[in-house]
């Protein structure tokens, strides 16, 4: 079902204006009417955070193809079964919990992504591409998650930002392949939390795609000689291409319906 990002906007709002919901919130969401083409709703409507099995907090994004929906995150937050009961949440969506099915094989392709099967659909907003062409080495890139373990406590956030994604931007620095792996490597520092959230930016369409999913960030220290007596973010944050993802999903629909092309 397209929708417009006013019609997305609504839909958060009349969820924030609800019984029990956060006054501030519709206030809020009254005011991204007036957002900036920088980020489109179809975007900022597929972030949720994540929370698999192993506890570990982080962020997932959806793609449609087809009927389907599928959830993408960072394979270190899964457990790595075939099936696993996962939480998700965002700006309407609280605390949702379902058993995913894993259509990707990890051993097989070795990077930091798991790829599920959606069952009842949450959210179906308009388009969001997932493929890393025409990215570019120095092209700008926004990265976009739910930090976790802030002090002071990010869900007492005014204006309870804590259920939007929080969005930081910054270039792609180096890409290449790593102990057999196809990473991407951006000067942006994310926080712990951003795992499993994605890499965007604008295609040669001027459209808003999805080139990656964020694995984690350097650190760097102790070192003597670099005088850091203790270990420190380096800001430079590593995440998987978006392209393996996008095989894994050709490749389950393949197998459900017949080749079919991802878009």
């Amino acid at each position: 079902m397209e929708q417009s990002k006013e019609d997305w906007v609504q839909r958060a709002s009349d969820a924030a204006s609800a019984d029990g919901a956060d006054p501030d919130q519709a206030g809020l969401w009254s005011r991204m009417r007036g957002m900036g083409p920088l980020l489109e709703a179809q975007a900022l409507d597929r972030i949720f955070t994540f929370s698999g099995d192993t506890g570990r907090p982080g962020s997932s994004f959806t793609i449609d193809v087809g009927q389907s929906q599928y959830l993408i995150t960072a394979n270190h937050l899964t457990t790595g079964d075939r099936e696993e009961l996962v939480t998700l949440g965002n700006a309407y969506v609280q605390g949702h919990q379902q058993y995913l099915s894993r259509v990707d094989d990890p051993d097989r392709h070795g990077e930091d992504l798991a790829v599920f099967l959606m069952g009842d659909a949450i959210v179906s907003c308009g388009d969001l591409p997932l493929d890393a062409t025409g990215v570019s080495f120095s092209g700008e890139v926004l990265i976009a998650g739910f930090p976790a373990f802030l002090s002071p406590d990010w869900s007492e956030t005014p204006l309870s930002l804590n259920r939007l994604p929080m969005l930081k931007k910054g270039i792609l620095g180096w890409m290449g392949h790593v102990a057999g792996q196809h990473v991407m490597r951006l000067d942006i520092l994310a926080n712990p939390g951003f795992s499993g959230g994605p890499v965007l930016f604008r295609n040669r369409d001027g459209r808003m795609a999805v080139a990656g999913i964020i694995s984690g960030t350097f650190t760097q220290g102790p070192d003597d000689r670099l005088n850091l007596g203790e270990r420190a973010y380096a800001g430079i944050t590593q995440a998987a291409f978006g392209n393996t993802a996008r095989k894994a999903i050709e490749a389950h629909q393949a197998g459900r319906s017949g080749p079919r092309a991802l878009y």
